[in-house]
């Protein structure tokens, strides 16, 4: 299995299992307000927290408005 398919199967599986770093993320992401958020790391897209979360890469996803583009 090639090395970069390992990794994201590693990343996967961290993010479905709700890993340490997903939960430390999700915490981190909660104390910025925002009334709407990614479904699975709970950016912001809108409020004060949004344009940060821009520039983290955390944007509106355009192929599902529900989740970010990370």
């Amino acid at each position: 299995m090639p090395k970069n398919r390992k990794n994201a199967e590693l990343m996967w599986r961290l993010i479905l299992s709700g890993g340490p770093v997903v939960r430390g993320q999700r915490r981190l992401f909660r104390l910025f307000p925002g009334p709407e958020r990614c479904k699975n790391c709970l950016a912001p897209f809108e409020g004060v927290g949004a344009p940060l979360m821009r520039l983290l890469g955390r944007g509106r996803s355009p192929h599902n408005p529900r989740f970010c583009n990370f």
